[in-house]
């Protein structure tokens, strides 16, 4: 009986050995890549984006009061200057009241109404000035998907950015020249200046939107679309705007950096026109 024990102990020692051996041998031949690998490239694409680091944008939103299927109430920073935005939602139908705010006195300097319509493909805006009859327009746009957003970003290489259709690229030289492009116009730049420091900055900013936060409403072409049909855009336009091409809209959050973008396409316009030089096609 005890050489049986005996004889059971030494079968089951061996098999425990091969075992660790096999397994042992296997891991070593299995490729190392992992997981944590793999999401670590993920996050090459930025997922966020700071507002108060773009420069020269002149816009922040400062404080969402209240954000309702029905009302929408926020304040914004604006060339150092305070707005609160109220914001009354019916159907279609959009009333904006933007406030002035110096101290404790509160001064109306807009109120118009956005009408956003849909039908087969195509988005219809209606924009009216209610403190000006004459400032009425209709805008109709297809929404179209993009393409992946192509850029380099270094010195010497070309960088662009979609920048709603406007298709912004600038290429610097080391010592600060270089040129700056606009849809088919191009400046080329001798030397170093500010104003095309500035577009190159604000352009870099646009290709951190597209790749970043607003990838997905790049992707479904609702920034170039959106841009082109809203001629005042608030939060809640734009997100009027979404309903009409979405089946649920984002978070607040970033329908807050599409306000934001479509703000820094305009600045990124400035800054080119205002670039010394005259133009070229390319």
């Amino acid at each position: 009986m005890k050489s049986n024990m005996l004889s059971l102990t030494r079968t089951s020692f061996i098999y425990l050995s091969i075992f660790t051996l096999v397994t042992a041998l296997v891991l070593g031949i299995i490729p190392t890549k992992s997981f944590a690998a793999d999401s670590s490239k993920e996050k090459e694409i930025p997922i966020e984006s700071d507002l108060t680091k773009v420069d020269d944008i002149g816009f922040e939103i400062l404080e969402m009061i209240k954000f309702t299927d029905t009302e929408v109430v926020y304040k914004t920073l604006e060339d150092n200057e305070v707005f609160l935005y109220e914001e009354y939602i019916e159907g279609d139908v959009v009333t904006t009241e933007v406030y002035k705010i110096e101290n404790t006195s509160k001064e109306l300097v807009k109120s118009f109404i956005t009408t956003t319509e849909s039908s087969e493909d195509n988005i219809t805006v209606t924009h009216e000035d209610l403190l000006d009859s004459n400032n009425t327009s209709e805008t109709s746009v297809q929404v179209l998907e993009k393409d992946e957003p192509v850029s380099i970003n270094a010195t010497n290489q070309w960088v662009q950015a979609s920048g709603a259709g406007f298709n912004y690229a600038y290429y610097q030289r080391t010592d600060g020249g270089g040129s700056a492009r606009q849809l088919g116009d191009q400046k080329n730049i001798l030397y170093y200046n500010t104003t095309f420091n500035n577009f190159t900055k604000n352009v870099e900013s646009l290709d951190t939107f597209e790749r970043g936060v607003l990838r997905d409403l790049f992707f479904l072409g609702l920034l170039e679309s959106g841009f082109k049909a809203l001629k005042d855009p608030t939060v809640a336009t734009f997100t009027a705007f979404l309903k009409k091409s979405m089946k649920s809209i984002p978070a607040v959050s970033v329908i807050i950096q599409g306000i934001s973008y479509f703000k820094l396409v305009n600045t990124t316009m400035d800054n080119y026109k205002a670039i010394p030089g005259s133009e070229i096609r390319w």
